[in-house]
């Protein structure tokens, strides 16, 4: 009897200790409870600290804070920290490893494990080839998306003192003058180094730049003309995870062929990104914040765009202007996009287009202008109210007028869906100039 219950007792005991400390085990999940409310403390404290901060900065209580001071004040809390000056902030959580970013209106992401946070304090020395070649520049540090050392000697690049000029405190990779997007004159390419025979740029693209041996660094957000006209370049470079601003980027680049493979989740502003590269025949992956798509494929030779369009943009003028080689659009138009005007004007190859246009968009000036063999079933919600849109030598255009100009000439021709709601209908193709073969579903 007395061995049954040693036995007994001994399978007690290991059933309370796989309890205790098993995969599922309450001192397991303790340890994991624990972990969790430490992080979302963190986190808490960043929304926080970050809230605080726009909103002194709004009220003019104070000026916002700097990055600097914002690590100092959570580093004061006991949070081990490096805190980087961004569209708001980068922090990086050094004890586990973790980032999170925050935008310029206060919104805290988390973006996922990271240790860039520790490369960037451990990295005190330039790239080899760099100090090769100029050993006086052995202060200055670049470090790209996988946390290698960049040449800097190959990349013009400035810190950004003025609004006009994208985000104060951060690096832009060109020149002053090639900074400014505005189409003044006396811009250039940022990027200065040679190319490979297939193409392609020497290095990679620096996400983060120190001009101090390491001791501070400071995100890359603006690529505004950084590779402007430059005819050698055939195969595009991936794009630092780091920046905002891609306004005119890849401008005039004639030989290019072939993009990023993906447009990462940070780039805000993508108009005129592509524009004019008239060998382009790829698609990027574009990442879910950009808003402004004006113009970014203007001119291009892709034949088909069947890419999730982000969800927060806004602004899709003149985004497909002149691409003639474009035969289908196979992607849904997102709920937020108010502004059509000229979107595909001209892409006389295209016969697929989307399938609605939702109730968000505000303007179809010249949408499918010249689309001449444009054919199927499109829904067409748009809240058009006939406001001017356009001026031309004194003469004002509507928000209707002329969409479906010289539309749908060839075939058989394009069908409006009898559930559209959009009050303007009749006006879209029965308007100025309009020579089309398109009918309202019986």
């Amino acid at each position: 009897r007395q061995t049954f219950k040693k036995i007994v007792l001994l399978i007690l005991a290991g059933i309370t200790i796989v309890t205790l400390t098993g995969d599922n085990g309450i001192l397991r999940r303790a340890a994991e409870a624990k972990n969790k409310t430490d992080e979302a403390a963190l986190e808490e404290k960043i929304k926080l600290l970050a809230s605080e901060s726009i909103i002194n900065e709004y009220t003019g209580e104070n000026d916002s804070k700097t990055a600097q001071e914002l690590q100092d004040e959570l580093n004061n809390q006991g949070e081990n920290v490096l805190v980087i000056q961004w569209d708001k902030y980068i922090i990086f959580d050094l004890n586990e490893n973790k980032e999170y970013r925050v935008m310029s209106d206060g919104t805290t992401e988390y973006w996922g494990e990271s240790t860039m946070g520790q490369i960037l304090l451990n990295t005190k020395t330039a790239n080899s080839d760099q100090i090769s070649q100029s050993p006086s520049t052995n202060n200055i540090i670049g470090i790209d998306n996988e946390g290698n050392t960049v040449n800097m000697l190959l990349w013009e690049y400035t810190l950004i003192d003025d609004n006009n000029l994208g985000k104060v405190g951060t690096y832009g990779l060109n020149d002053k003058n090639g900074l400014d997007g505005s189409g003044k004159l006396g811009r250039s390419a940022g990027y200065i180094g040679n190319y490979t025979s297939d193409g392609k740029i020497q290095g990679t693209v620096p996400a983060y730049i120190s001009v101090d041996s390491g001791n501070t660094y400071v995100a890359v957000t603006s690529m505004v003309h950084t590779f402007y006209d430059c005819d050698n370049l055939i195969v595009a470079p991936e794009i630092a995870e780091t920046v905002t601003d891609m306004q005119v980027t890849f401008y005039q680049s004639s030989n290019l062929t072939t993009a990023p493979s993906i447009i990462p989740d940070s780039v805000i502003n993508f108009s005129f990104t592509f524009s004019d590269c008239n060998k382009l025949n790829t698609i990027p992956t574009l990442g879910n914040n950009i808003n402004d798509m004006t113009a970014s494929f203007r001119n291009t030779a892709i034949s088909i765009f069947d890419e999730k369009l982000p969800n927060n943009v806004t602004n899709m003028s003149n985004t497909f202007f002149g691409c003639t080689s474009l035969v289908e659009f196979n992607s849904k138009i997102p709920d937020n996009v108010t502004n059509m005007q000229t979107t595909f004007y001209n892409c006389t190859s295209l016969k697929t287009a989307p399938k609605i246009i939702p109730s968000s968009v505000k303007n179809m000036f010249q949408t499918f202008r010249g689309c001449s063999n444009l054919t199927g079933t499109m829904e067409i919600n748009a809240n058009l109210n006939g406001s001017v849109v356009y001026n031309w030598n004194g003469q004002d255009y509507k928000d209707y007028e002329q969409c479906f100009t010289n539309t749908s000439t060839v075939g058989n021709g394009l069908v409006i869906s009898k559930n559209s709601t959009c009050l303007e209908l009749e006006n879209l193709f029965n308007t100025k100039s309009s020579n089309s073969n398109i009918k309202i579903e019986e």
